[in-house]
Parts: structure tokens; sequence; C-alpha cells
């Protein structure tokens, strides 16, 4: 699966991985979400398109492990993009036991493709706030 989509056939080939996934298990893994929003970030908006559509006919119950993709920055601008950043994780730790693997994957993105200082902001803010969801982020993520 490429990591810049070219053309539909593209797409189409990362649906039937998607798939496949599936059929193994009913999660869509945290590195698979996390490159395939590399994917609708680095190729044409129309590929994107095609793919949410293409989602919505073949996988609809995967649609959540996406929509943060079309929607959320591909990295922090600034202290307050990652408070909120901060509060979303601690209001979905509220909600439930898990963060899902279709956040963390957006957030790991976020995390490699931001300034470093930000990326260690997000850790010191991410241990005072919501400590328990250190366990899902990899510190080796943040630039050096």
């Amino acid at each position: 699966m490429p990591y810049r989509w070219k053309n539909n056939y593209d797409v189409d080939e990362t649906i039937v991985v998607i798939k496949n996934v599936l059929d193994k298990s009913p999660d869509v893994p945290a590195w698979l979400v996390s490159t395939i929003c590399g994917a609708i970030a680095d190729s044409d908006p129309m590929l994107g398109k095609y793919f949410n559509e293409q989602l919505k006919i073949h996988a609809p119950g995967t649609a959540g492990y996406f929509t943060e993709a079309f929607s959320m920055p591909h990295g922090w601008g600034t202290r307050i993009d990652v408070d909120q950043t901060v509060v979303i994780i601690k209001d979905h730790l509220d909600a439930g036991p898990e963060l899902p693997g279709w956040l963390l994957g957006t957030i790991n993105r976020t995390v490699w493709e931001s300034d470093p200082a930000l990326g260690k902001y997000f850790f010191e803010e991410l241990k005072k706030y919501a400590p328990a969801a250190m366990k899902y982020f990899d510190k080796g993520a943040i630039k050096v």
C-alpha cells in the first residue's frame, strides 16, 4: 500500500487491506490507521474523497477511524492546539477505559509532524492532566 495515493487503484488497494484486516480482527490497528491518515494527508484531496466514499460502501464501520484525518491539523501550531488535544484525550479516558485506535494513530502522527518543543510540551501536559494515557504514547515519536 503506497503512503501517497497516485490514483483510484491505490485507494482501492487500501480498502482491500482494511477489509482483510477486518476479516481477522474487529479493529483496525493504530499503525494502519496512521499510515492511511498519512496517505489522506499527502495525496490529492480528490483521492481522499474517493477513499471516504469507498470506505462508506465497503467498510462503513471503520469510518470513525479516519474522520479526524479529514479535519485534524497535521501538526500543532501552538500550545493551545496541544492543550486541546490533551482535553480530547482526557475526555475519551473519562468516557471509557481505552483510547480508540484511530485517535492514537492521529495523535502519534501529529506528535511526529510537530515542532519538537510542542511534542515535549504535549508529554509534559499529558503527564500532568491525563497520566493514565502515557502508556499509549511512545516518547520516541518526538523528533530530536
